[in-house]
């Protein structure tokens, strides 16, 4: 095992995984646990990777699905039925990408760019509810504490993950 991993208890052996991966998988289960806890997502047909996928070709604009599956960390055979129904709903549309004849370069639609101003609500909604339980100084220390750990995960000789 390398300096930079750690061991985690995996059925009758251990996991290795480096911090960027267990980073990583602490955010999923974050989000997880908000889309479950709070199931506000799901009652307007919307599951994690729905959302996941729609605000990060928000973010990244005209990308190909090849470098959206990377950037979500899943398989080119995972993000295509996601796209195929995001598609077949209007959110999306798949343009020819004119330096690649192999690839598409997603857009956000109208009803698309809709679904993200409806995303963006209930996240708000969602995140009012979560951080109404703590005080306003526990807020502020929480949101010291994470920016904290953000700038020392991208500090000098880390990588973003």
């Amino acid at each position: 095992m390398k300096p930079s991993q750690l061991a985690i208890p995996w059925g009758r052996s251990h996991l290795c995984l480096t911090l960027p991966e267990i980073r990583r998988l602490q955010i999923n289960r974050i989000q997880n646990s908000v889309f479950v806890r709070c199931g506000r997502f799901g009652e307007h047909g919307l599951s994690p990777a729905r959302v996941r996928l729609l605000t990060t070709l928000h973010q990244r604009p005209r990308s190909r699905m090849r470098d959206l599956a990377d950037v979500l960390g899943v398989s080119g055979r995972a993000i295509t039925p996601l796209v195929d129904a995001l598609e077949s709903d209007g959110l999306i549309t798949r343009r020819p990408d004119p330096s690649d004849r192999r690839a598409f370069r997603l857009t956000l639609t109208d009803d698309g760019l809709g679904a993200i101003d409806h995303i963006a609500r209930l996240q708000q909604q969602i995140s009012d509810d979560i951080f109404s339980v703590m005080s306003a100084e526990d807020q502020r220390n929480l949101t010291r504490l994470l920016r904290a750990f953000l700038d020392a995960a991208h500090g000098p000789g880390c990588a973003s993950a």
